[in-house]
C-alpha cells in the first residue's frame, strides 16, 4: 500500500483512523435506531393556534406592531431614500512624470502611496519614461 500511495507511516494511520471513524459514524446512522423523543405538545399552545384559525385575518390590526414605522418621519425613512449614482469628476491635470515626485503622482485619481513608489522606482531605474505604453508595463498598473 505504502508504495501505491507513497504514504508516510502517520499519515497511513491517520488515513485508517479516519476511515474507521467515518465507518462507525455510517453504521451509527442505520443502526442507532431514532433518538429524537417526541415530546407532546402541550394544550395552552393547542388552545393559542385553535383561536389564531378562528380569527379572521382581515380584521386583524397591525397598526399597534408597526409603531417604529408610525413614529418616524417621512424623510427620515430608508424606503423613502432613493440611491443616487455618484459621478466621479476628475479635473485634467498635466504631469510630468520624469520630474515629478511622489506627492505629485498621488494627487493623481486611484494612485495611492504604493503606486506612486512604483512609478517612481521604475522611472529611476529607466532612466526616465520615452513613451506612455511604458507606464504600462509597470505590475502594480495594470490592474488598473
Amino acid at each position: 500500500m505504502k508504495s501505491f500511495f507513497n504514504f508516510t507511516t502517520s499519515e497511513l494511520s491517520g488515513a485508517i483512523t479516519i476511515s474507521v471513524f467515518i465507518i462507525i459514524l455510517i453504521l451509527n446512522l442505520f443502526f442507532g435506531g431514532d433518538k429524537v423523543s417526541s415530546h407532546e405538545i402541550p394544550s395552552s399552545f393547542k388552545k393559542l393556534a385553535e383561536q389564531l384559525e378562528k380569527q379572521d385575518v382581515s380584521s386583524f390590526d397591525n397598526s399597534k406592531y408597526n409603531s417604529f414605522e408610525n413614529d418616524q418621519n417621512p424623510s427620515d425613512s430608508i424606503k423613502n431614500k432613493q440611491k443616487i449614482p455618484k459621478k466621479l469628476e476628475y479635473e485634467i491635470i498635466k504631469l510630468n512624470i520624469n520630474s515629478c515626485d511622489t506627492t505629485d503622482v498621488k494627487g493623481i485619481p486611484q494612485f495611492g502611496s504604493a503606486r506612486a513608489t512604483k512609478l517612481i522606482e521604475y522611472r529611476d531605474r529607466l532612466g526616465g519614461f520615452h513613451s506612455l505604453s511604458q507606464v504600462s508595463e509597470i505590475f502594480i498598473l495594470k490592474e488598473i
